[in-house]
C-alpha cells in the first residue's frame, strides 16, 4: 500500500497540472471545440456595434462557460475497450481519432489541460457519443 506523504501530493497535482490524461476502457477523450467569440441571428450586428465601441461580445468566463457545455467534439484518443461492450452491438468502431462527434451536453468529465491552456477535453463513455460527421479532421 502507498504511503500518502505531503511529497507524494505535491507530486500528483504537479503531474495533474502538467500532463494530458487518457481514457481508460471503454472511455473516449474528446477535445471539445471551442465556443465563438462572436454571435449570429439577430443579435450578431448588436454585438459586433458593441465590439467595434470597445466593448467585448463575451468574457472569456462565458467563452468557458460555452465551451464546457459544448456538444461537439474532436476524438482524440480512445480507450481499448471502446466500442467492444455487450452494450452495442458487435458493430465495431464506428468513430475514430480525428472524427467530429456529438455528445449529449455535460455528459462525462471536463478537464482543461494542461492547466492554464484553455484546451478543454471531455472524457466520455463510448455510449455517451450519440452522433459523428462522416467526414474527418485528419484526412
Amino acid at each position: 500500500m502507498l504511503k500518502i506523504t505531503p511529497e507524494i501530493v505535491a507530486k500528483a497535482k504537479e503531474i495533474c497540472n502538467k500532463s494530458l490524461s487518457n481514457p481508460a476502457g471503454y472511455r473516449i477523450k474528446v477535445y471539445c471545440i471551442p465556443a465563438d467569440k462572436g454571435f449570429s441571428g439577430e443579435d450578431k450586428e448588436k454585438f459586433e456595434t458593441l465590439e467595434r465601441l470597445g466593448f467585448e461580445s463575451k468574457s472569456n468566463d462565458q467563452l468557458e462557460r460555452e465551451t464546457r457545455g459544448s456538444d461537439r467534439g474532436i476524438i482524440v484518443d480512445v480507450g481499448r475497450a471502446a466500442w467492444k461492450g455487450s452494450h452495442i452491438v458487435d458493430t465495431g468502431a464506428w468513430a475514430k481519432v480525428g472524427q467530429v462527434v456529438l455528445y449529449q451536453n455535460y455528459a462525462g468529465k471536463a478537464d482543461e489541460e494542461p492547466k492554464g491552456s484553455g484546451n478543454m477535453y471531455r472524457l466520455l463513455n463510448d455510449e455517451d457519443i450519440i452522433g459523428f460527421y462522416e467526414e474527418s479532421c485528419n484526412e
